[in-house]
């Protein structure tokens, strides 16, 4: 007996529906159209929620967050620990102030890596693949996103308020550099950060306490991001 041509159309809603959950973030907000209005009114359809958080994070101009990252290496039974407070601003870059073991204080500004210790920046010199991969995590930390689509495929998921997104390289210039990047989030925070480098090697940012568009006055701005001397 034949189905109900609008049984068999629900059907294949539910199925767009099922796996559009798990395809890419610009696949997602391509194919939108196709399930505007076949779920719950209550809960945002897949492309609604990337869309939304994609504006917000590109909506920050400035944060403040304090930041535990581990240093994972095969030959290295346990990983290497740092913390310190990551701050970032719409004019004068971002800046990773490590609190723990040394204190020191790295700006990236410019497109280019500074080492502000001691409140003079001065230019770091690292190899070239070193520079672009920092260069990189500070593009996805300030959300660039016309940087991110032209240099990775998005592919991501949503569970309840939790979700997580992977950042493959489609540059040549990135992919000879790191497998993937792994970000997760809760609501429209970023919560941890991984950088697959190699099978062996990996960095982690765990992110916490973010404030964000804190009321910085002239003379903080001064001591979280010196002014070039």
């Amino acid at each position: 007996m034949q189905r109900p041509l609008s049984l068999l159309i629900t059907g294949l809603l539910r199925h767009i529906r099922s796996t559009l959950t798990r395809l890419s973030p610009l696949a997602l907000i391509f194919f939108a159209p196709i399930v505007e209005g076949t779920g719950d009114a209550h809960s945002p359809q897949p492309a609604q929620r990337w869309e939304a958080l994609f504006e917000h994070l590109e909506s920050v101009s400035s944060f403040s967050a304090s930041f535990n990252e581990e240093r994972h290496q095969s030959f290295r039974r346990t990983a290497q620990r740092f913390s310190g407070v990551l701050r970032a601003h719409e004019t004068r870059g971002v800046a990773f102030h490590y609190q723990e073991r040394r204190e020191r204080l790295f700006l990236i500004r410019d497109n280019t890596l500074l080492d502000a210790t001691d409140g003079r920046p001065e230019a770091v010199s690292i190899s070239d693949d070193a520079r672009d991969l920092i260069l990189a995590v500070s593009r996805i930390v300030q959300w660039d996103r016309d940087w991110i689509e032209r240099n990775f495929r998005l592919s991501g998921s949503y569970e309840n308020t939790e979700w997580e997104l992977a950042l493959e390289p489609s540059s040549a210039r990135l992919d000879g550099l790191l497998i993937e990047i792994v970000i997760h989030g809760s609501d429209t925070d970023i919560r941890k950060i991984i950088i697959h480098q190699t099978r062996n090697r990996r960095v982690e940012f765990s992110i916490e306490s973010i404030e964000i568009d804190p009321s910085w006055s002239s003379s903080e701005l001064d001591t979280y991001f010196p002014p070039d001397s």
